[in-house]
């Protein structure tokens, strides 16, 4: 069986959805081609295709995903809080995580100063998708053979880090 990788992106956020869907889609096409699952939560609760659904379904989906996956590929180039939440849960639980955004993006210091503080996950900025890519199948190569060794609640981790820097 795959491993599985959770892609994390601004869907209800993104001025243009076509645009983040292929972005998203590119991400998982890395991920096949380094023999990972991508999973995609736009194939199953895209605010526009799947507009029927709840608030409370669309997070019940996306946390069990969250839970199940192996690994986490979030795009932060588009504030979201839904992706915030994601990644604040994917810590929580101790999931690998590489955040990718344009190497011209700024984003969160929040987010930065957090993910900074997670042993389990890094940033990479990125030129190009073909850059993208290839620093996805990277990261996924070197993370299927991480050893998990860490606490589960990794956020634990990170706020005794973030503390300890008082």
């Amino acid at each position: 069986m795959n491993k599985v990788a959770y892609i994390s992106g601004a869907l209800s956020a993104a001025p243009n959805l076509a645009v983040v869907r292929d972005l998203y889609s590119q991400f998982a096409a890395a991920c096949t081609h380094s023999g990972w699952e991508g999973y995609l939560p736009h194939q199953n609760t895209d605010p526009e295709r799947s507009s029927e659904l709840s608030a409370t379904s669309v997070a019940m989906r996306d946390v069990a995903e969250i839970v199940r996956c192996d690994a986490m590929v979030i795009y932060v180039g588009i504030p979201s809080l839904g992706v915030g939440a994601e990644i604040m849960l994917g810590m929580h639980l101790g999931k690998p995580m590489l955040i990718m955004c344009e190497h011209t993006s700024e984003f969160s210091r929040f987010v930065r100063g957090i993910v900074d503080a997670y042993s389990k996950a890094r940033i990479v900025p990125y030129s190009s998708l073909e850059d993208a890519q290839g620093q996805i199948s990277n990261w996924l190569v070197t993370t299927r053979n991480m050893s998990d060794n860490q606490p589960l609640n990794g956020l634990e981790q990170v706020t005794r880090n973030l503390l300890a820097t008082d």
